[in-house]
């Protein structure tokens, strides 16, 4: 689910390619049952082993369990997660004190397997490369976008810049003439 795409030369010269990485599951959000936002009901994270609602050691098994499927889609064992969705963290105080709360115990507990800490695609990007991975290589256009079985999100991703910016000046041209010729 990582490969390096040289989209179309044409439009964009033979030297441009990026690294790119499909996310694993449907959304760029967190994990299932990871979703902390206000408006979820995902238990929080509680590292407290007095605290009646001490989770911490289940929590961070259903982790394991999903992060063990995840990493077998990718070719190396990085793993890069996301946390929120748009229009979310309405009271980020709260995600990111779950956050460290997972951070925390899972480096603590299951540092023989994994070291968590936040991260950005940069430092994503440069821990791959020390890897030295040959990866696939994608020449030709990308798909279009789609959030559900009906809804396309055509031209928000674009392998083609040139002809996008291209439709949207010929567009703005049809519908300026069209004011022309209302009646």
């Amino acid at each position: 689910m990582e490969f390096v795409w040289r989209p179309n030369s044409q439009s964009l010269g033979n030297d441009t390619q990026i690294l790119t990485h499909i996310l694993y599951g449907p959304l760029y959000g967190p994990p299932d049952g990871f979703n902390w936002d206000v408006l979820s009901d995902d238990a929080p994270w509680i590292n407290d082993e007095n605290s009646r609602d001490f989770n911490a050691d289940s929590e961070a098994e259903k982790l394991d369990i999903h992060l063990r499927e995840r990493v077998k889609h990718y070719k190396t064992d990085e793993i890069f997660i996301l946390f929120g969705f748009d229009f979310q963290y309405m009271n980020a105080q709260y995600n990111y004190q779950n956050m460290d709360n997972m951070i925390s115990y899972m480096n603590e507990h299951y540092a023989d397997k994994y070291h968590f800490k936040y991260s950005t695609p940069g430092t994503y990007t440069d821990a791959l490369k020390k890897h030295n991975v040959a990866w696939p290589t994608k020449y030709d256009d990308m798909f279009p976008y789609s959030d559900n079985p009906d809804g396309y999100w055509t031209g928000y991703f674009s392998s083609r810049p040139n002809h996008k910016a291209y439709i949207r000046r010929a567009s703005h041209n049809l519908h300026a003439s069209l004011q022309l010729y209302a009646e």
